[in-house]
């Protein structure tokens, strides 16, 4: 049995690199064309080697010299051995490694382009940079806040910085005519900048909101004051310059791509209006209830949390206009897959957020007209307010594209364009899946109640979920096929109805002449001796009656 155990945790060790390796395998493949896998698998061995030995030389460093330093301040830290190790036996190692690497570059610079180097690159420069942010949120919450200021950030942010800048000046390499950084490492590091600057925005501003409420209304249940400023500060700063650099400085500027364009929909605009959209729809239902629920709370203290859902929202919305700014134009120019996109990603978070309201209406309707068994009540109050809150402002958002999109309906271009396709055929399918899902667990339930002989009003009240699933996905999947078949219709009716005559070659380039007008110039020019005749096998040349 040891044997066994030692065997599946061989094979576990070693299944994740062999998928690392046939990825790279297949994407080196579908990139170049190369099909060489002893090749494949000797860059990932080299690169992903080269990878270990970096953490543990910069690691050693930063730990071997932190120690010197606590020593040096009259502390007693531990024997770095392990430290030193780090630095002597990784360290020679990299060395190796590095004159290898400049004798391939220099024979073969290509090799900058392989997708191992360009993952190894991309990797390495995410990690030192994670490790720069934390490392400088520490170093300035020691100057601004109270945590007190330590000299070891100082290490870290030099050892660490190194690795990061040496690492950019790799990526910033151009090997035929592109660069060798991938656009995901840029993507990458612009959504960590993005996430925590959000945040931190988002937090200095419900800390604001939160004083003014609080100092007008004299409360004091969130006690906003300067302290979260100080602890949001470095966060702010730190985030901020990280998202600057990488997507102010580098990504925008570039030229657009289709993997800019996917970040600027999916993270900025569909992840800003839905939260936007999440948002309102979390107010309204705690309007609701805390009018038809719990009125025994202060008006002064409801609102409180108002003023965090405000300043979360109007984050949101800067996110999301940003973003949206970023897109193309639309004035002078025909309709693109951009603009389809962002109108379909808008229409997915109305249509995701009515199907919650319509999901919540069935469950409301469905507890209303069941009996209730015997030691549950009815309470209906916060699943109708969340029906109503869906379907408002999801239905809102919902109109106000769908009616756009539609309008263009009846358009060939429209309907058989790629993001419409997409987006009709993922909703239906989705809504069918979900139907089919719940309708199982439907039937299970059912027959499981009728067989236990405990076929009564519990069971129907514990089906009441599945139902009202299964019948929302069968409304959203319903409206969306009638959907696909007028778009059929509609790019069926523009078809040609024929196949177009073919011309010969001949016809093709003999331009068109007009034969009365030939047939005197002939006879013209021949002085009446010649007359040009029409006949199934072409024109011909016949002696004229005065002639013969």
């Amino acid at each position: 049995m040891e044997g066994v155990a030692f065997f599946f945790s061989l094979v576990g060790s070693f299944l994740p690199l062999a998928l690392i390796v046939g990825v790279v395998i297949a994407l080196q493949r579908g990139r170049s064309g190369e099909g060489d896998a002893g090749a494949s698998v000797q860059r990932v061995l080299i690169y992903g080697f080269l990878a270990v030995v970096v953490v543990l030389v910069a690691t050693g460093v930063d730990d071997l010299v932190s120690r010197i330093i606590e020593k040096l301040e009259g502390e007693d830290p531990s024997a770095p051995a392990w430290a030193a190790a780090r630095v002597l036996v990784g360290g020679g190692a990299l060395l190796l490694l590095i004159r290898m690497m400049r004798r391939r570059f220099a024979t073969q610079p290509g090799e900058q382009s392989t997708l191992a180097w360009v993952f190894y690159q991309g990797v390495m420069e995410l990690v030192s940079l994670g490790v720069l942010i934390v490392a400088w949120v520490f170093f300035l919450q020691g100057i601004i806040g109270d945590s007190g200021f330590e000299p070891k950030y100082l290490v870290t942010l030099a050892v660490w910085g190194f690795t990061w800048n040496y690492h950019v000046s790799l990526g910033n390499r151009v090997v035929n005519a592109e660069p060798v950084r991938s656009p995901f490492t840029l993507l990458a590091a612009s959504f960590a900048g993005l996430i925590g600057l959000v945040v931190s925005v988002g937090a200095l501003v419900s800390n604001l909101f939160l004083w003014i409420y609080e100092s007008v209304t004299g409360t004091d249940y969130w006690g906003a004051d300067i302290e979260v400023v100080r602890d949001v500060l470095p966060f702010l700063v730190v985030f901020g310059a990280v998202w600057v650099w990488y997507w102010l400085r580098q990504s925008v500027p570039a030229e657009h791509s289709t993997f800019r364009h996917a970040f600027v929909l999916i993270v900025g605009v569909l992840g800003g209006l839905g939260t936007m959209v999440g948002v309102a729809a979390a107010m309204l239902w705690s309007l609701g209830h805390w009018f038809l629920v719990e009125e025994e709370v202060s008006a002064a203290e409801f609102f409180t949390v108002w003023m965090v859902l405000l300043a979360v929202m109007l984050v949101a919305g800067l996110v999301w206009r940003y973003h949206r700014s970023l897109l193309p134009p639309t004035a002078g120019r025909e309709r693109s897959e951009v603009d389809r996109s962002y109108d379909y990603l808008a229409l997915w978070v109305g249509l995701t957020t009515m199907a919650v309201g319509v999901g919540m209406l069935f469950f409301s309707l469905l507890r209303l007209l069941t009996p209730v068994p015997v030691g549950d009540e009815r309470v209906l109050a916060d699943f109708v307010i969340a029906a109503f809150t869906g379907l408002l402002v999801g239905g809102l958002v919902w109109r106000n594209f769908w009616t756009s999109v539609q309008a263009r309906s009846k358009d060939a271009i429209e309907v058989r364009s790629t993001v419409r396709r997409i987006f009709l055929y993922s909703v239906f399918g989705i809504s069918a899946l979900v139907a089919l899902v719940d309708l199982l667990v439907l039937v299970t339930m059912v027959f499981s109640a009728v067989f236990d002989q405990e076929f009564g009003r519990q069971a129907l009240w514990h089906v009441h979920p599945p139902l009202a699933l299964v019948l929302t996905a069968g409304v959203v999947a319903g409206y969306h096929l009638l959907i696909l078949r007028a778009d059929k219709e509609v790019s069926d009716a523009f078809k040609p109805t024929s196949e177009p005559e073919t011309l010969s070659k001949a016809e093709e380039t003999l331009p068109a002449y007009d034969f009365d007008t030939v047939a005197a110039a002939v006879a013209q020019s021949s002085g009446g001796q010649l007359k040009l005749v029409q006949s199934l096998e072409g024109l011909k040349l016949e002696e004229s009656e005065i002639n013969g």
